[in-house]
């Protein structure tokens, strides 16, 4: 069976999955295809619009932070390690966060961990002289009774 040339191969992984530039020559080079081969596929893709690591960084910025919220500093060593450096991972973070309008102030962070525990407070203070929920072990346990628990 003929194996295919690297050009052939790298479209083939391209169709799968978005590369960076750096990735994909690795990859070449793991299937055991001629540096050379594997420079001239690189630049061929890069010619025709194929591959991007702008776009790339981008897409890959826009997936993390928002299915995981992965921090900016995390972002960039992601980015790093799959062969994206300086400015252009820099850009792509910072497009990604003003396309999709989040807040990166540290104070939000702050005052909704402030909010949700006020909220948990609140809720077990209301219920009343004792609680049953299953959070809490079973059973009926009385508030006002456990001096550990400032309210």
């Amino acid at each position: 069976m003929n194996k295919p040339t690297a050009y052939n191969y790298a479209l083939n992984l391209l169709s799968a999955r978005p590369y960076s530039t750096q990735a994909l020559h690795r990859k070449l080079i793991q299937k055991e295809y001629p540096a050379a081969d594997a420079d001239d596929a690189i630049r061929r893709l890069v010619d025709n619009g194929l591959l991007n690591d702008a776009k790339f960084a981008e897409q890959y910025a826009r997936s993390k932070i928002v299915s995981s919220g992965v921090s900016k500093r995390r972002l960039s060593q992601d980015l790093y390690r799959k062969g994206i450096k300086g400015d252009v991972a820099t850009t792509a973070i910072a497009n990604v966060i003003a396309d999709e309008e989040i807040d990166t102030a540290p104070s939000s962070k702050k005052s909704r961990a402030r909010n949700s525990l006020s909220s948990v407070i609140s809720s077990l203070s209301s219920c009343g002289g004792g609680c049953s929920d299953s959070w809490l072990g079973g059973g009926t346990t009385s508030m006002r009774s456990s001096a550990s628990w400032p309210l």
